[in-house]
């Protein structure tokens, strides 16, 4: 359950938008780019 909502009741593209989460001040990420952090951000708005 999500906010009373069972998950299977959410599609791919609305469960990610619940669940997404970016720190503003995130843990040192070796390895990852600038482009790649901000790209995790964009994830859950990206169509599937």
């Amino acid at each position: 359950m999500l906010d009373e909502k069972p998950l299977d009741g959410y599609s791919a593209k609305e469960y990610a938008q619940k669940v997404a989460y970016l720190p503003q001040h995130p843990p040192i990420t070796d390895g990852v780019t600038v482009r790649e952090l901000v790209m995790f951000g964009r994830y859950p708005g990206k169509a599937f």
